[in-house]
């Protein structure tokens, strides 16, 4: 932008100097032909007189001879009045035309190298304010093009500067657009592998590679093991530790110079432009040319590498190397709150373990010691040789004994079955069972030890057969009517009741004991949880009995559940699902193959 070029225009209000002193040298010009013309007047004028006098003293004189040399004599002195005007106004003119030009081209921009016009005395003066102008226009004119650059210049800068921010921020829309899916995939409870596989989700289609495998560390070994893999080429995606067992994978890719190890140990980014020509690093695969890996880091601790790797040389540069980075920050993050919470799952494991533990020891030393004293008692009294029992009373004793015994029995079963239970290990052998018929016979067997309690049995008229295993499901029955036996006082009432809700087979038993508290209901189905109460103390127990009962109904598909009101009494539900009834008629052997004859 040339700010100084092109013709200057003057304001037309204010004449330029040039103007003025052409305007006046006009003035000038006009007075001295004025004053020419009237000196021509005044010679032709006496010339006329002297014409006039000389006929008047000669009147004998012809006119025409008179006549001639007059005219002639006019036109000579006009000639020469003339030319003694345009001699004497020749060289202002000159000048005048000289400080013309040279305005005007001082006007035109035209400045550079000005030299003044040579003119007369009257007008050098003005020649030299001329050269002075020019001098001056030529330094607004050099300060005005130094302006000029200097902006076009700042404009250029800012113009990139524009560029470059705009480039920058597409740059961090794509990547933060990236990272909020990410984060988006894996905020829900993921473990490590799935986080590296949602992790190896998020690079397709964001950064170009061929192969893309995560190594994290070990933390018994504290040694890089692969976690993850994805190989385009072979069409795969694998994660966990089947991934170890992989060729290319472990071996010498994460050995004292494989490029995972070193990035590894150094926590810096490495680009690899060619593997052909890079011998920096072992086991890379000779298939692929350009390798980047980057650090899996949390609060300056490496906990892993991520590494590309792709078939084309010079691929990668600082922006993938940054993309990747920001990428990996983030896995990082979730990895490490992964390992967090497993290591505080396994903390509160060995916590809750540690306080099942002492549970434990509480409750069965207290209840195995219980029947163990009085067999060791009763034991002890018959083997007495100072003693002569009678038979009534070795019987009572050997009764006791036998109770105990039975009381010790069940107190281990419960202990074998619950650790079943908790192991997964609880076979139920389920076959074509009527809920309604269960019940009554558990009810006839428990009738002689209810006391006085009245136990009623109601049932549906629609309840249909289903599978269900019905030693497990006689367990459930006994122990729920015996609670309900113990908990309640003697002559209360008990009422069963077997129905069809929806798709399930509903048992319930009520009864009008001491109740539950609200703030116990939660918690009755837990091991070795016992209401603590005087009728409690009283009556004893493991605190497995409703465990048992939460685990065989589980077993079968169903749930259980209980209703209580303290003073009041508590109602127990579990239900069974309806199933296709399966009978053993129903299932086709399979037919025998004898040895020797399979192909």
């Amino acid at each position: 932008m040339e700010l100084a070029r092109g013709p200057v225009v003057a304001t037309p209000r204010r004449p330029t100097m040039v103007a003025r002193v052409a305007a006046s040298s006009r003035r000038q010009n006009r007075t001295r032909t004025s004053h020419a013309a009237f000196v021509v007047g005044g010679l032709g004028a006496a010339t006329l007189v002297g014409v006039l006098a000389f006929t008047v003293g000669r009147p004998t004189a012809p006119v025409g001879t008179l006549i001639a040399p007059l005219c002639i004599l006019t036109l000579a002195i006009t000639a020469v009045a003339v030319s003694s005007i345009v001699v004497a106004g020749q060289p202002e003119q000159r000048s005048l035309n000289l400080l013309h030009r040279s305005a005007c081209r001082i006007l035109n921009g035209d400045t550079l190298g000005f030299v003044p016009p040579a003119v007369s005395s009257p007008f050098q003066t003005l020649a030299s304010d001329l050269t002075s102008l020019a001098s001056e226009l030529e330094h607004v004119r050099s300060d005005l093009d130094r302006t000029a650059r200097e902006l076009r210049f700042a404009l250029q800068g800012r113009e990139h500067l524009v560029n470059t921010l705009a480039i920058e921020n597409k740059r961090l829309r794509t990547e933060a657009s990236v990272v909020h899916e990410f984060v988006e995939t894996v905020n829900r409870p993921l473990d490590r592998e799935q986080v590296c596989l949602q992790l190896l989700n998020a690079l397709d289609d964001e950064i170009t590679y061929r192969e893309a495998l995560i190594y994290l560390v070990d933390s018994e070994a504290g040694q890089l093991r692969p976690a993850a893999v994805c190989d385009r080429d072979q069409n795969y995606r694998h994660v966990g530790r089947y991934v170890q067992s992989l060729p290319n994978v472990a071996g010498e890719a994460i050995s004292g110079r494989g490029l995972a190890a070193v990035v590894f140990q150094t926590g810096k980014a490495i680009i690899v432009a060619d593997a052909r020509t890079d011998g920096r690093f072992s086991g890379l695969r000779t298939e692929r040319r350009s390798y980047l890996a980057v650090p899996i880091e949390v609060k300056s601790r490496t906990i892993g590498v991520l590494q590309l790797g792709t078939g084309e040389p010079n691929v990668y540069d600082d922006h993938d190397e940054r993309r990747l980075s920001t990428l990996a920050r983030y896995a990082a993050v979730w990895i490490e709150n992964v390992r967090l919470f497993e290591e505080a799952a396994k903390v509160e494991a060995l916590r809750k373990v540690d306080r099942l533990k002492s549970e434990l020891l509480s409750t069965v030393s207290h209840e195995l010691r219980t029947p163990l004293a009085s067999i060791k008692g009763y034991a002890t009294s018959l083997l007495r040789t100072d003693v002569e029992w009678d038979d009534e009373t070795r019987r009572e004793f050997l009764q006791i004994i036998d109770e105990e015994s039975d009381r010790l029995t069940g107190l281990i079963a419960d202990l074998l079955e619950m650790s079943e239970i908790e192991a997964g290990m609880l076979r139920v052998e389920k076959e074509p069972v009527l809920l309604p018929r269960l019940v009554q016979k558990v009810v006839k067997k428990l009738r002689p030890a209810a006391g006085d309690h009245v136990i009623s049995f109601s049932s549906g008229s629609d309840v249909p057969e289903t599978m269900g295993d019905p030693r497990r499901l006689e367990q459930v029955l006994h122990n729920l009517i015996v609670n309900a036996i113990k908990y309640s006082a003697n002559g209360t009432p008990i009422s069963i009741r077997v129905e069809r809700v929806n798709h399930d087979v509903q048992v319930s038993v009520k009864d009008q004991g001491v109740g539950i508290a609200p703030d116990h209901l939660e918690h009755v189905f837990e091991r070795f949880y016992r209401v603590h109460g005087e009728l409690t103390r009283e009556t004893g127990g493991s605190g497995l009995g409703l465990p048992i009962c939460r685990g065989l109904v589980e077993a079968h598909g169903g749930k259980i559940s209980v209703e209580s009101k303290l003073g009041v009494g508590s109602t127990f539900y579990f239900t069974i699902p309806i199933v296709e009834v399966v009978r053993q008629s129903d299932v086709q052997p399979s037919p025998l193959i004898a040895a020797g004859s399979v192909r």
